[in-house]
This record gives structure tokens, C-alpha cells and sequence, in this order.
């Protein structure tokens, strides 16, 4: 306890003052005073006060002002030091889990790639750089192949992988923080582990494709739409400029974002109503859609001089429904009444008993399909009304069609069936880009599991479903659960989840066609929803 003759007396002398906390003169001040005086200290030091003023008098009042204000000048320096030495930890977090995450390419030997498409992408960002003119093949928009130029330079394909891990794990330290509603390096760590291990997100942040930002999409339309009050002003404007570039890098996720997009504003009408979801969230998701939009339809007309959103679109969908049979058929009943250009080449469409297969060889082979024996551009206005046609005739055939793909899409999940040992095949467009451009990392490349058959392929299988199933199951207790103690963010998340499978498997099961690649590159999110919920969990059970 102070002493008589000190200007300070302790209301409490059991508990001297600490770190942090003012300390009060013995000033005779008034009640009111006081009470002024305990909320100006509560909230400058954010924390309730130790000592009250004792009223004896005004000597010292001098000594005392120099004291507070030393002392809010500690407080200050303080702060910027704690809030310093926590951006240094989150930094060092986030580039621990991007490691993680590229442990799948790393264990490969080299980035995963794909047939000739990661060889058209990279080609596509060359041929732009070194003619500074956009180069936009028909089937694809150009930023991707942007993107990898920027980071390789015709060096290496690593930063490509870096790059996708480092905004992978940026994005999940975002999206735990907005679930958690806090900052916790520790379950940032303990969940994108988990995730690392036992989920494709590695499998994609080390694939040069735009596969990678199907999952990036999704998770930058939910911090859109329930972020806002739990990141930062830089982190909320971030999530804009990264969703917009994954939107634009491939058509079928601005279908998904716009998906998206109404579950989100489906989401907050039935809790706050329909006035009440017309809100920031909703315009900052509406603005990066529409941007992404623009961009594309502007790039599309100044440098290639084809107008509107992915003007080949059509092509994609005829394929699949030559594929599938009614396009055929439609043909076959309609070409004496009807000119299309395709007529004459009906015979030379390579019919296989895999309808997949069909679709591609019209699509991709260059040599005997007749869409290149016609002219892409040619073709795609008359696809569009064999579409139509095909539509009016066969209704009931392709609806029957559809839901079956999409059925079919749903349970199609294998990972690594795309990860074939391309460099095998002198004639793969891939490794002809990879050998033309890349000559230091040829040998790495020809070496690497992928190319050699190594890569186990299924054991990590096995692990990625058993976890994904598990996964659903732990999923499906959380939503319970959020829902019992009113989560709504944790119980949107789910939603939103669950809408970009579905919406996903609509657009590539039904639109192009089945494949593994296109529902692994979402299962990672119900494995990240789950370890999060559990992490959630423990923590409040071991606060318990």
C-alpha cells in the first residue's frame, strides 16, 4: 500500500497496479469527475481501472497530466508492437501452409500439367508478351495464360506453384478468420495441415490450370458476402481483385459466381429480409461479377474482334450433344431440309462407344474433325441453331441426357485419372511448349512421378474419397450444431459449399462433359469445412 504522503493511494491493496493500467492522483476532484475519469481510462487502456482518485486536494496536477501522457504514449507503443509481431507471426503462417500446399508438386518433381491445355495456356501468355498483343484462342479467355507468363518469364514453372499456394493459404487464413470470428494462427495451422494432408487442395495449387481458381471463386464470394465486418479494409478489397481474376479465368466460373452469388442473396433474405438484402455484400458481389464480365467481353472484342461474353460457347454445347446422340439425330432427320455446314461431314464424325470420347475427338482433333475441316468460326453460328433444333425434336431425350450427366458428375471424383504421363507422347502439345520454352527443366520434367507412372495415384486416392465421405459426415454434425447455437455464417459456408458442388457439376457434367478433374477441384472445401468445425470444437470444449 502507498504511503500517506504519496499523491497516490490504490483502492485495491491487494492487487498492485500492473503493466498497462494509469495510475490516479490524490486530487480532490468531484463525482462526476470521477466517473469521467474511469471511462477515459477504461478506454484508453481497454481494461477496467485499479485505482480511484482520492480527494485531498489539487497539489500535483502538473506531475499528474505528465504521467497520463507518457503513459498513453507507452500504451501506443505498445500496441504497434503487439500488432507488428502479429502481422510477422500471421506472414510466417501463411508462407508455412503455402510450403504445404506444394507438397504434391513437390513430391511430383515438377508442377502437375495437362495434355496440351497447360501447353496452351503457357503458350498463349508467350505469344501475348512477345507480340504485345493479346493472343485469345477460341475455346479459352486469355488470363490465364497471362498470369503464368507473369511468373515464369520462360524460366520456370515453380512460381506458377508458389504463387497458387501462397494466395491458396491467404485465402484460407481469410476464410477461418471470418468463420472463427478471430484471429488463431494455431487452428489456421492445425486445419490447412489437415487440409494439406488429406484433400486435392495440394493436387490443384501444383496443377497449371485455371482448375486451381474454381475453388479460389467459391471462397472469394463468400468472404464477399460475409466478410465485410471481419477483415480488414486492404484484406476486403484483396478478396475483390483475386475473385475477379479467378472469374475471368475460365467461362464456367462466372456461371458459378453467378450461382453463387444468388445463394448469397437468397441467404441473407430469408434472415433479414428482401430490403435488407440489397446491402454492401451484395453490390461488392454484384460489381466483381460484372467486372469480370466486362473485362472478358472487352478483351474478347478489342483482340479478336469477336463481340459478346465467350462467343464460341455453342461449340462446347453441340459437342455434347453429339456425343450424347441427339445432334446426330437431329442431323440425320433434318439435312435434306436443311443446310448446315455439317451436313456433308455427318459421316466423318467419329462415333465412339464412350459418348466422352466422341465429344472430344469432334472438339480437339485438329486432323479428322470436321469442325476444323469447316472452320471454327464458320460453325459457330450454325451450332447454335442446330442447338435449337436439336432441342425442339429431342427435349425429353436431353433433359433425360442431362440429369443423368449430372448424376454422373456428382460421383465422379477419382484423383489424378487427368495426371497422365503426357511427356511419353512426342506429339503432346504440353511437352512440345515445356521442351521449346523450358529446356533447363526438360529433363526434370520427362523424370518427374507424373511422367514416369510413379505417383501412386491409388492409395492417395483412397485417402482423398475416404476423407472427403468422412468428411460429410463430420460436416453434417456441425451443421447442427451452428445451427442450435444460430452460426449463421458457419451454417452459410455449408450452403454456399454444397451450391458451388452442385452448380459446378451442372456446368461441366451437363454443359461439357463428366469428368474426375472437375469435381476434385471443390471435394478439398467440405474436407476444409469439416477440420474447421472440429477445431471449433475442441476449443470450446477444452475452454469448457
Amino acid at each position: 500500500m502507498a504511503s500517506k504522503s504519496s499523491p497516490y493511494i490504490f483502492t485495491n491493496a491487494s492487487n498492485p497496479p500492473t503493466k498497462g493500467v494509469a495510475i490516479v492522483p490524490n486530487m480532490q476532484l468531484s463525482w462526476w469527475s470521477n466517473q469521467l475519469w474511469n471511462v477515459f481510462l477504461s478506454r484508453i487502456t481497454q481494461q477496467p481501472a485499479h485505482f480511484k482518485p482520492n480527494i485531498r486536494g489539487s497539489r500535483g496536477l502538473g506531475f499528474w497530466l505528465s504521467i497520463q501522457l507518457q503513459h498513453i504514449k507507452e500504451l501506443g507503443i505498445q500496441r504497434r508492437n503487439n500488432t507488428k509481431k502479429m502481422k510477422i507471426k500471421t506472414h510466417i503462417a501463411i508462407i508455412l501452409v503455402a510450403i504445404e500446399m506444394c507438397w504434391a508438386a513437390i513430391w511430383n518433381g515438377y508442377p502437375m500439367v495437362f495434355s496440351g491445355d497447360t501447353g496452351a495456356y503457357l503458350n498463349g501468355g508467350i505469344i501475348s508478351f512477345e507480340n504485345k498483343w493479346i493472343s485469345i484462342p477460341w475455346s479459352r479467355p486469355p488470363f490465364y495464360g497471362l498470369f503464368t507468363y507473369v511468373l515464369d518469364w520462360r524460366i520456370s514453372l515453380w512460381p506458377i506453384v508458389a504463387m497458387q499456394a501462397l494466395i491458396l493459404s491467404h485465402l484460407i487464413w481469410m476464410t477461418t478468420a471470418t468463420l472463427l470470428q478471430e484471429r488463431d494462427i494455431g487452428r489456421f495451422i492445425a486445419t490447412s495441415t489437415f487440409v494439406a494432408a488429406f484433400s486435392t487442395a495440394p493436387w490443384f495449387a501444383g496443377l497449371i490450370l485455371p482448375d486451381f481458381f474454381t475453388s479460389v471463386t467459391a471462397l472469394g464470394i463468400f468472404l464477399l458476402g460475409f466478410g465485410r465486418n471481419k477483415l480488414s479494409k486492404p484484406e476486403y478489397i484483396y478478396s475483390f481483385g483475386i475473385t475477379t481474376l479467378a472469374i475471368t479465368t475460365h467461362y464456367s466460373h462466372t456461371s458459378l459466381a453467378i450461382g453463387l452469388a444468388a445463394t448469397v442473396f437468397v441467404l441473407t433474405w430469408t434472415r433479414l429480409g428482401i430490403i435488407k438484402s440489397i446491402n454492401k455484400e451484395m453490390i461488392a458481389i454484384t460489381g466483381v461479377i460484372t467486372t469480370s464480365i466486362f473485362i472478358v467481353s472487352l478483351t474478347q472484342t478489342i483482340f479478336s474482334k469477336e463481340s459478346g461474353f465467350a462467343p464460341y460457347k455453342n461449340l462446347f454445347i453441340l459437342a455434347r450433344f453429339i456425343g450424347d446422340g441427339p445432334a446426330l439425330e437431329t442431323l440425320k432427320s433434318e439435312c435434306h431440309k436443311k443446310s448446315y455446314r455439317l451436313c456433308p461431314y455427318i459421316d466423318s464424325i467419329e462415333i465412339n462407344t464412350n459418348p466422352y470420347i466422341t465429344s472430344d475427338k469432334f472438339l480437339w482433333d485438329s486432323e479428322k474433325s470436321p469442325l476444323y475441316k469447316i472452320g471454327v468460326s464458320d460453325m459457330k453460328n450454325d451450332a447454335g441453331l442446330i442447338i435449337q433444333d436439336s432441342l425442339r425434336l429431342h427435349l425429353g431425350w436431353h433433359i433425360r441426357l442431362s440429369i443423368k450427366n449430372w448424376i454422373t458428375q456428382l460421383g465422379t471424383l477419382t484423383t489424378g485419372t487427368w495426371l497422365e504421363p503426357f511427356a511419353k507422347n512426342s506429339g503432346d502439345g504440353t511437352t512440345k511448349i515445356i521442351k521449346e520454352h523450358f529446356q533447363d527443366e526438360f529433363e526434370t520434367y520427362t523424370s518427374s512421378r507424373q511422367n514416369t507412372e510413379n505417383l501412386h495415384l491409388e492409395r492417395i486416392n483412397t485417402l482423398h474419397i475416404t476423407a472427403f465421405f468422412v468428411s460429410i459426415f463430420v460436416a453434417a454434425l456441425v451443421i447442427l450444431k451452428s445451427t442450435r447455437e444460430q452460426d449463421h455464417t458457419m451454417i452459410a459456408f455449408a450452403i454456399l459449399i454444397i451450391a458451388a458442388i452442385l452448380i459446378n457439376s451442372i456446368t461441366s457434367g451437363v454443359l461439357s462433359r463428366p469428368d474426375d478433374r472437375y469435381m476434385s477441384r471443390l471435394t478439398w472445401l467440405a474436407v476444409f469445412y469439416a477440420s474447421i468445425g472440429a477445431t471449433n470444437f475442441l476449443a470450446k470444449y477444452r475452454k469448457a
